[in-house]
């Protein structure tokens, strides 16, 4: 810290957060944005059949060293735990261990999403989004799911309180 911040003669980061987590007191935040979701292809609110699972949205990545920190075990013991009431997808890059461990659990995974247009269709089909990540400096799905009006639900750490107020 003391060998470069004093060359610098501005920092910009994404989040109150990540200012603290930096140890910039100057830095100034800039939100920034949604940059996977476009609302291009922005969907109808469709109303829920009481008969119908809640679909819920995870986009994160699921490979075996980031397992823990992603909250994939928290993922699955919430499938376990509503077992037919809840369809959960997975959209991300992920290696094909995770994948099959997910799978057993009976979640669906989409894997990477490559247009705009697919992660605004899974947005828009989806209840709401869910991130059981124990560790980020902006969390950019939960902002994607409030561009796409629907809400995220996530765990009461690091920035997760400045993008969504669905924390628990």
């Amino acid at each position: 810290l003391e060998d470069i911040y004093p060359k610098l003669s501005q920092v910009v980061t994404i989040s109150e957060y990540a200012r603290s987590y930096i140890r910039w007191p100057a830095a100034k935040v800039i939100y920034n944005g949604a940059d996977h979701y476009s609302g291009l292809t922005r969907q109808d609110d469709a109303v829920a059949d009481a008969d119908s699972p809640v679909t819920l949205l995870a986009v994160t990545r699921f490979r075996k060293e980031e397992w823990l920190y992603k909250g994939l075990d928290d993922l699955c013991r919430l499938k376990d735990d509503l077992k037919d009431r809840v369809r959960i997808r997975i959209a991300g890059a992920g290696d094909e261990l995770s994948r099959e461990m997910l799978l057993s659990k009976g979640i669906e995974v989409i894997g990477v999403v490559s247009s705009r247009e697919e992660m605004a269709r899974l947005y828009g089909e989806c209840d709401a989004l869910v991130s059981f990540s124990q560790w980020e400096t902006f969390n950019l799905p939960l902002a994607e799911a409030g561009f796409a009006r629907r809400p995220a639900f996530t765990l009461n750490l690091c920035v997760h309180p400045e993008v969504t107020p669905f924390v628990f």
